[in-house]
């Protein structure tokens, strides 16, 4: 693929497009951070696991998440939750489709609660 006389790989040139959208949505005071890397990461908890159970992992052991199917997960950016998404494959590899913002991005606390009352309820 060909930009502004560049060779770019598909990957560079959909994330060079991601960032140009999103520099027209915000404010001109926000351009000069886009560029800046951030760590994301997906969490998915391991209730009850002992010292014990992680001594024991050896290629092939299975951990119980507790997870049920179907069951959206917090997304962090820089250790902060902002939004919920549930995994997907993508072209032969794993990914994460956001299906919830949080409305109070240091709020980790809000849906955590509201999700252990169902299961609870359920249970």
């Amino acid at each position: 693929m060909e930009n502004h006389g560049l060779a770019m790989s598909n990957d560079a040139y959909a994330e060079r497009q991601i960032e140009d959208s999103c520099a027209e949505a915000l404010p001109s005071s926000w351009q000069r951070v886009l560029h800046l890397r951030c760590e994301v990461g997906v969490e998915l908890g391991i209730r009850g696991c002992r010292i014990g159970d992680v001594m024991a992992l050896k290629p092939g052991s299975v951990l119980d998440t507790g997870w049920k199917v179907g069951r959206d997960l917090p997304l962090f950016v820089n250790q902060q939750p902002v939004a919920w998404v549930e995994f997907e494959v993508m072209s032969g590899h794993l990914a994460v489709r956001v299906t919830e913002l949080a409305d109070d991005p240091g709020d980790k606390g809000a849906r955590q609660n509201t999700e252990a009352t169902q299961e609870a309820a359920a249970a």
